[in-house]
């Protein structure tokens, strides 16, 4: 199964987020995003394990390092061929906080980390739009060529969630 441990931002950045993701869906006539109730939110690990109760285990372990911090959101990309994104840089903060996740995971044999999700592989995204076609990717991109703003955010709380449908499981 798989599972993501994500962090979560102040309520004026979701804010912000929400209304990109929302409108990503008006123009494009995708609503995947909106559909699905993912809120906006950066995934620092992406892992697949055999229970719930393994993969509580690994959040619960790294837990003590999820501290709140600001991020800066400066520009938007694109991972090919479906999904568009805000792209987050990744600071020290952001890039010791993949490492110590990607650490704890490679302590526990049963739990296998994604291998976009590891130190020097990662893209610090939040996802705007997914599984959006060709047309509807150059509709929201067309959009946030005229509304994206660099922005910062702080990140203020972290969450264990699967995936498909996006359910958090515990959060801190």
């Amino acid at each position: 199964m798989g599972y993501m441990i994500s962090a979560y931002f102040d309520s004026e950045s979701k804010q912000t987020l929400s209304r990109y993701i929302r409108d990503i869906s008006e123009v494009s006539g995708n609503d995947f995003m909106i559909q699905n109730t993912v809120p906006p939110h950066l995934t620092i690990s992406f892992f697949e394990a055999r229970s719930d109760d393994i993969a509580k285990m690994v959040f619960q372990e790294i837990r003590g390092n999820l501290k709140q911090e600001v991020i800066a959101i400066p520009s938007v990309g694109v991972f090919f061929p479906h999904v568009i994104y805000a792209e987050a840089v990744q600071n020290a903060w952001l890039f010791e906080l993949s490492n110590v996740v990607n650490e704890e995971i490679k302590l526990h044999d049963e739990v296998i980390a994604n291998r976009y999700y590891r130190p020097f592989s990662w893209i610090p995204h939040i996802t705007l739009g997914k599984t959006l076609s060709d047309e509807q990717m150059r509709e929201a991109f067309i959009y946030l060529q005229k509304s994206f703003c660099p922005m910062t955010a702080k990140v203020e709380r972290f969450s264990l969630a699967k995936t498909n449908p996006h359910r958090e499981i515990l959060s801190s």
